[in-house]
C-alpha cells in the first residue's frame, strides 16, 4: 500500500484511457524502494482542458509523465526543455520547480537504451540497427541509437512519413544524416544487429501478428519490442524461435519510469539492484 499524507509530493501520469496504465504500480514502487514520502496516480482528461490541467499542475504538484495524445500538446506550456524534447518532437516528463516552473524532458529513448543494456545489447558505432515504423516511438529510439553512434535504417509503410522522419533525424544528431537509410516495410533488405518495432502490430486485443516475417527476423541478432501487451509478442515468438536475444518493452516501460524519478529526484532513487528486483516482480507478474 502506498501511504499519503498532506506533506507527500504528488505526481501523476497524464493522458485520456489510463485505466490499464502500470505506471502506477511502477513508479510507488520505485518511490517506496527509494523511501521516498511520496505517490504517483494517473489523471485522465480531454485536451479541451489543458491549460487548466497545467495550472493545477505547476500548484500542485512535483512532476508528471505525459503519454499519447498529450506528448506534444504540453510542450507549448513549458517554461523550459532539453535537447531531447527538441530532436524527438515530443515530451513524456517533467519536473515542477518549486517556483511552479515545467522542465521537459523526454525520458523514452534513455529507458529503451537501458532496457538493451540490461540484456546485454549495447548499441555502438558498429551498430546497424533497423526501426520498423516512421511515428513519434520510431523517432525517439532512433535519436537514441544515433547518438550511440549506430547506423539507423528506418523501415516505413508510409514512405512520406518516412522521409519526414529522416529530415527530423538529420538535424538531430551532429552526422546522423549520414548514417539513416529509409526503406519500404515490405521490401526490407541486409543484415542487422538489431531490429525494433515501434508500430502497434501484435498489440492487445488485436490479432497476434508480427509486424515482420521470419526472414526478416532471421537476419537480426537480437530484438526489441516496444509492444508491452502482450508481455511476448508474435514478433518475440519468431525471434526466440530463431534463437534471437528478445527485449520486452515492458523493460523500456520501466526503465524510462525510473529516468523519470532520475529527473524529479536529481538522482536519488532507488538502487540499480533494487530497480532490477522490482523489475522481475512486475515481469512475473505479467507473465
Amino acid at each position: 500500500m502506498v501511504s499519503i499524507d498532506a506533506d507527500s509530493a504528488r505526481y501523476c501520469l497524464l493522458g485520456r484511457k489510463l485505466s490499464h496504465s502500470l505506471s502506477p504500480q511502477i513508479q510507488n514502487a520505485l518511490f517506496r524502494s527509494a523511501g521516498e514520502n511520496a505517490f504517483y496516480f494517473t489523471l485522465p482528461f480531454e485536451p479541451e482542458i489543458m491549460a487548466e490541467t497545467v495550472t493545477v499542475l505547476r500548484a500542485c504538484f512535483s512532476g508528471f509523465n505525459i503519454t499519447i495524445p498529450y506528448k506534444e500538446l504540453i510542450i507549448p506550456y513549458l517554461d523550459e526543455y532539453d535537447e531531447t524534447v527538441s530532436a524527438c518532437g515530443a515530451c513524456n516528463t517533467v519536473k515542477v520547480t518549486p517556483r511552479g516552473d515545467l522542465i521537459g524532458y523526454n525520458t523514452d529513448g534513455l529507458g529503451f537504451l537501458r532496457a538493451l543494456r540490461e540484456a546485454f545489447v549495447v548499441p555502438d558505432k558498429d551498430t546497424r540497427a533497423l526501426v520498423l515504423g516512421s511515428g513519434g516511438a520510431a523517432r525517439s529510439l532512433a535519436y537514441a541509437l544515433l547518438r550511440e553512434g549506430a547506423h539507423v535504417t528506418i523501415a516505413a509503410r508510409n514512405m512520406e512519413t518516412g522521409e519526414a522522419l529522416i529530415k527530423a533525424l538529420s538535424t538531430s544528431v551532429k552526422g546522423g544524416g549520414e548514417r539513416l537509410e529509409l526503406m519500404d516495410l515490405y521490401d526490407i533488405k541486409g543484415d542487422y544487429g538489431l531490429l525494433c518495432n515501434t508500430t502497434p502490430v501484435g498489440m492487445y486485443p488485436s490479432e497476434p501478428e508480427s509486424p515482420v516475417p521470419a526472414r526478416i527476423v532471421s537476419r537480426c541478432d537480437a530484438v526489441f519490442d516496444a509492444v508491452y501487451n502482450p508481455l511476448t509478442t508474435r514478433l518475440l515468438d519468431i525471434a526466440a524461435q530463431e534463437g534471437k536475444k528478445c527485449i520486452s518493452g515492458l523493460a523500456m516501460l520501466f526503465y524510462q519510469a525510473v529516468e523519470a524519478q532520475s529527473v524529479w529526484l536529481s538522482g536519488s532513487i532507488a538502487s540499480k539492484s533494487e530497480q532490477r528486483r522490482i523489475y522481475r516482480e512486475l515481469y512475473a507478474s505479467r507473465a
